[in-house]
């Protein structure tokens, strides 16, 4: 059996690594960017792991890449709690190169990327992989980050765009 967390960081890893061989992520015509590969598709495992630490893993990455991190559970009351519990689980994906910012003429090729991966994520590819006995993940609304609006994560150093992922899921008490 799977946890709600394990679906959703699971799901989104193996979405975004089948969409990079299917080679989904490749540059606007007009733009000199590098195709983003599955292995650059990666899993961070704390909000506070830092980007430089050699332990994060992070530093020797192929870019481009996503790196997506679990947020966290919220259990509003306003949501409902009886027999079961429904939650707001979230995740954020950032999409970092290293192209240095003043250098930076791939703004197309980034945001086309963020629109493919928003539309695949926002039709809910993780209530497939989840048995509904554990939880029924029966909402889930994507929308875009800037570096400004990250004050929850630490946000690495060469994010060019991202996303934050709340999956609306009712989870059972038994």
């Amino acid at each position: 059996m799977s946890s709600v967390e394990h679906t959703l960081i699971s799901t989104t890893e193996d979405t975004l690594k089948d969409m990079a061989r299917q080679q989904q992520f490749v540059p606007v015509q007009s733009e000199m960017s590098r195709m983003l590969q599955p292995e650059g598709v990666i899993v961070r495992e704390t909000t506070s792991d830092r980007d430089d630490d050699q332990s994060s893993g992070e530093r020797n990455i192929v870019r481009p890449a996503f790196i997506i991190t679990y947020l966290g559970t919220q259990f509003p009351t306003a949501l409902g709690q009886n027999c079961d519990d429904d939650g707001i689980h979230r995740l954020v994906i950032q999409l970092v190169d290293d192209v240095p910012p003043a250098n930076s003429t791939r703004f197309a090729t980034y945001h086309q990327w963020i629109r493919l991966v928003r539309r695949e994520l926002n039709s809910n590819p993780y209530a497939a992989n989840l048995d509904v006995s554990i939880a029924d993940i029966w909402q889930v609304h994507v929308a875009t980050i800037s570096k400004a609006s990250t004050k929850d994560y630490v946000v690495h150093n060469q994010m060019k765009a991202g996303l934050e992922l709340h999956a609306y899921a009712r989870e059972s008490r038994t």
